[in-house]
């Protein structure tokens, strides 16, 4: 049994457009949030990120090698994957939108 269907989806949308437009265009702003970004992707990307990467890589192959199964790697790894690479890709994914 399906509570919500893609039709009465639409229709919710819809209505919260039509009685609430200032919702529609909450991507214009942003000024108040930039200092909470600019923190957050600088603890990401500095040296604490790098340290939690770094360790996470670590850890894995450690705990891989310690099992004796690579399954135990792959989380790790796309962990510290994620953290190191991750901010860029999104940060470049922001600015070619806007």
């Amino acid at each position: 049994m399906r509570i919500f269907s893609g039709e009465s989806f639409i229709v919710a949308f819809t209505l919260l457009t039509i009685l609430c437009p200032e919702l529609a265009i909450a991507g214009t702003g942003g000024e108040e949030l930039q200092e909470v970004v600019a923190k957050t992707e600088g603890l990401i990307t500095g040296n604490g990120g790098k340290l939690v990467a770094l360790a996470s890589i670590i850890g894995g192959v450690i705990w891989s090698a310690a099992t004796g199964s690579l399954k135990n790697l792959v989380v790790p790894v796309v962990l510290g994957t994620v953290l190191g690479v991750g901010p860029s890709i999104v940060t470049g994914g922001i600015s070619a939108i806007i």
